[in-house]
């Protein structure tokens, strides 16, 4: 009996062990710069706003992924999936339950014994209207121009309208330069408060085009 209680505690480690997570990055990704350089179909080309990339559970200042857990299942969350195609489309192939399956089967999973499905969607799109960061950049003068934008300015902004440090992230373009693709702002467990992100793991240039 002893021997196969040890066993079972050791066989369930993993899964319980991989469902620990300190906090969440909340992914915003700017469509434009996330479609430059690729070739073929890109959906949103156009677009003129910041949507969903992810919400991804952190552990020990690392992403926790592919975690043991539920499924996607569009019908546990259908009561938001006009919502989220607004908030969280595909920007590049335009499938945005594919895109939303694979966000939760790759970082959801990672959160569920803290958030199920639903609640798990229903916290990246309040999360989305508690962070407006086009509107953020307008109010402290940051326009998406395709102009060069000082890093520092672009983070103080923010931090000026949130009180908290975002990560910003980009990709460089063919000749070199560093276009924004991405603002995370990184939130406690609980989905609602704020904490800084580390400004250093940004992989952007002192400046980059927005």
């Amino acid at each position: 009996m002893l021997l196969f209680v040890v066993t079972l505690s050791i066989s369930l480690f993993p899964t319980m062990k991989s469902q620990i997570f300190d906090d969440f990055y909340f992914v915003q990704q700017w469509p434009p710069a996330v479609c430059a350089g690729r070739s073929g179909q890109c959906v949103g080309q156009g677009f003129r706003y910041f949507t969903i990339h992810g919400v991804w559970p952190q552990k020990g200042g690392q992403s926790i992924v592919n975690c043991p857990g539920t499924k996607f299942d569009v019908n546990q969350i259908s009561s938001l999936t006009n919502t989220l195609h607004q908030t969280w489309p595909d920007v590049i192939n335009g499938k945005d339950q594919t895109f939303w399956e694979h966000e939760w089967n790759k970082h959801g999973t990672c959160s569920e014994s803290k958030y199920q499905m639903l609640p798990y969607f229903q916290m990246a799109i309040n999360m989305k209207y508690k962070i407006d960061v086009l509107g953020a950049m307008r109010v402290g003068g940051v326009v998406p121009n395709n102009h060069k934008k000082a890093k520092q300015r672009v983070e103080v902004v923010i931090f000026n309208a949130y009180h908290a440090y975002p990560l910003l992230r980009c990709k460089k373009d063919s000749t070199g330069q560093y276009l924004l693709t991405e603002v995370v702002m990184c939130f406690k467990d609980d989905g609602v408060t704020l904490l800084n992100c580390t400004r250093s793991k940004s992989t952007c240039g002192a400046d980059f085009l927005f």
